[in-house]
């Protein structure tokens, strides 16, 4: 089971909930979108933990991050094994790679789809992270370019190692912190997506090479096998270390939301308005 260690000084944003198993889940939806950390201590995948922790991914820097993407749900396995199958790789490894994840597939899935069980996906994507990472940068997700869509996204530590991370501020706390930095003007006129990467960067940076940021931290020890799903785009978050994950990411129109205020452009959009009615400016 997990362990985590909250710090007094931030907002207990944790949901554990231990009613959910392999074969009892209810909708998560309402929490999800509320910007919690939800941990499932009781679902357990099928891993092979193992396998996943000896694959030499130095020999094999083509499996160090795997993304598979696809609009037909049904047809997510199947598109898998394809994508495995055109990798330059021994046919034994391919095929224990395929084996494994379609394990994963048939005992995390239908749990996937019962936690988030109101939303309508429209395109499907998992992202194997078979690589070690040493001390990220604290961060909020940003994109270049805006992302239409809301996502559900669901981690799972598949090596048999904790996977330890922190988190930090909420994206409502991080903007009225650096709120300040912008004037009037920018905060009415600067683009949606460049106004989320500079206030990102204002706050921790490109990359740990840059600055150490000093902002108060929880603590997350994720066991071999823990499940959890965030909306890494409300949390800052980092991961100290970690060596093989999953995370599944299965996009939702934004109309399709629970609350669409929860898109993360939308809660951006709102801040700003507030800010704007806070400085009396009539836009």
């Amino acid at each position: 089971m997990a362990k985590i260690f909250k710090n007094p000084h931030l907002i207990d944003y944790f949901v554990v909930d231990k009613g959910v198993d392999n074969n009892n889940y209810r909708s998560f939806v309402k929490e999800y979108e509320d910007g919690k950390v939800i941990y499932f201590p009781n679902l357990r995948p099928d891993i092979n933990f193992e396998f996943w922790s000896s694959i030499d991914t130095d020999k094999y820097p083509n499996l160090k991050k795997l993304s598979v993407i696809l609009k037909d749900f049904p047809e997510f396995k199947n598109n898998s094994e394809k994508a495995i199958s055109g990798l330059n790789l021994e046919s034994d490894l391919k095929s224990k790679i395929i084996n494994n994840i379609n394990k994963i597939f048939d005992s995390i899935l239908p749990a996937y789809c019962g936690i988030f069980k109101e939303y309508k996906f429209v395109k499907c994507k998992t992202v194997w992270r078979l690589n070690v990472t040493n001390n990220e940068n604290m961060h909020i997700d940003s994109y270049k370019e805006k992302n239409p869509y809301h996502f559900a996204r669901m981690f799972i530590n598949l090596d048999n190692q904790p996977r330890i991370w922190k988190t930090s501020l909420t994206f409502k706390q991080i903007f009225e912190m650096r709120s300040i930095d912008f004037t009037n003007d920018e905060l009415i006129n600067t683009k949606d997506t460049k106004f989320w990467n500079e206030i990102a960067v204002k706050t921790f940076g490109n990359s740990p090479a840059e600055w150490w940021d000093n902002y108060p931290r929880h603590v997350i020890y994720f066991d071999p096998g823990d499940v959890w799903t965030v909306d890494s785009r409300q949390i800052a978050h980092q991961i100290f270390y970690g060596r093989r994950a999953l995370s599944i990411d299965f996009f939702v129109e934004k109309e399709d939301m629970y609350d669409s205020d929860f898109y993360y452009l939308n809660i951006l959009k709102n801040l700003r308005k507030n800010e704007l009615s806070k400085r009396n400016v009539i836009t």
